[in-house]
């Protein structure tokens, strides 16, 4: 019998998409699951990277805010802080050794755009139209639709990201048809690890 090989599995897609539905579904079938966000959240929260941005980038002081407006604003500045931080979160992303069915699974919300496709198995998009996206938002996370279109118009269109995937899921539907499409992407998935 054939030892069943480790894989890491990438899940993006575009704001509103899902990402985070899919990752939970995966996590509550007993899937290790990350989150680039919420390594990127907690690295945030440590007071010896929070005096690295602020001298990075030059701030008078460490809060979010300030970095978000820096990092629109300026293009270098935005760089800098990526060059910093993504080796931090790929490195706790990589360290991670926990596996079901030898499958990892990882929410990359930018993954096509950073170029970290390539230290990933597969890749997986989760994607969903426009105006079903912009009503989510909307609706749910009480986001402006201004500020909703800008994001959508920033991120790199679906259909790019489609054409680089491994596998793809549509969201447009309900829960329980999101649910059926998770399951069959975990039965592709071990089917290439017998």
């Amino acid at each position: 019998m054939s030892k069943v090989s480790e894989m890491k599995v990438a899940i993006t897609g575009t704001i509103g998409s899902g990402k985070s539905t899919v990752l939970k579904m995966l996590a509550d079938e007993g899937y290790p699951c990350l989150s680039a966000d919420a390594i990127n959240k907690k690295l945030l929260e440590d007071a010896t990277i929070q005096d690295k941005i602020v001298s990075l980038l030059e701030l008078p002081s460490f809060s979010k805010e300030n970095v978000r407006d820096v990092i629109f604003k300026d293009k270098e500045k935005k760089r800098l802080l990526e060059s910093f931080l993504h080796p931090l979160i790929l490195q706790e992303i990589q360290n991670c050794n926990e596996y079901k069915d030898g499958i990892q699974f990882v929410e990359v919300p930018l993954l096509f755009e950073s170029g970290w496709e390539k230290y990933f198995d597969y890749t997986v998009v989760v994607y969903v139209d426009d105006e079903i996206a912009k009503h989510r938002l909307v609706t749910y996370r009480g986001m402006n639709l201004d500020d909703v279109n800008q994001r959508i118009a920033s991120q790199m269109p679906t259909q790019e990201k489609l054409n680089r995937c491994d596998f793809s899921i549509n969201n447009n539907d309900s829960a329980f048809i999101l649910k059926e499409l998770v399951n069959k992407l975990l039965i592709a998935l071990r089917e290439k690890n017998l």
